[in-house]
């Protein structure tokens, strides 16, 4: 359902400017040359015209792969979360963005 394509994200039809995308292959294992393997998430960031951005993840924690958290900042040079959202599918994530652009 997740799809990188470079300088955005694609959800189902929707197609989201994004940027630090990392997507395809996650949340899941990756290994390393030296062998080891790390446990990483589903993540990207979305910036918005109003200087706020969200940083999206799914799967940061091994034991939780499906959480979806969104954290939005009030702007990049403020690193304070100023909303926390817990979206329950990609689905209920696209309700919100849409919200969010629409306003």
């Amino acid at each position: 359902m997740l799809e990188d394509m470079g300088n955005a994200v694609k959800i189902g039809d929707v197609i989201i400017p994004a940027v630090n995308v990392q997507v395809e292959g996650y949340p899941g294992w990756q290994k390393y040359k030296d062998g080891k393997e790390y446990w990483y998430g589903v993540y990207f960031e979305i910036l918005f015209e109003t200087g706020r951005y969200w940083v999206v993840d799914q799967g940061s924690e091994e034991r939780y792969p499906d959480r979806i958290i969104v954290e939005e900042y009030i702007s990049s040079r403020k690193l304070v979360v100023d909303q926390h959202y817990n979206p329950l599918n990609w689905d209920d994530f696209l309700t919100l963005y849409k919200e969010k652009i629409n306003g």
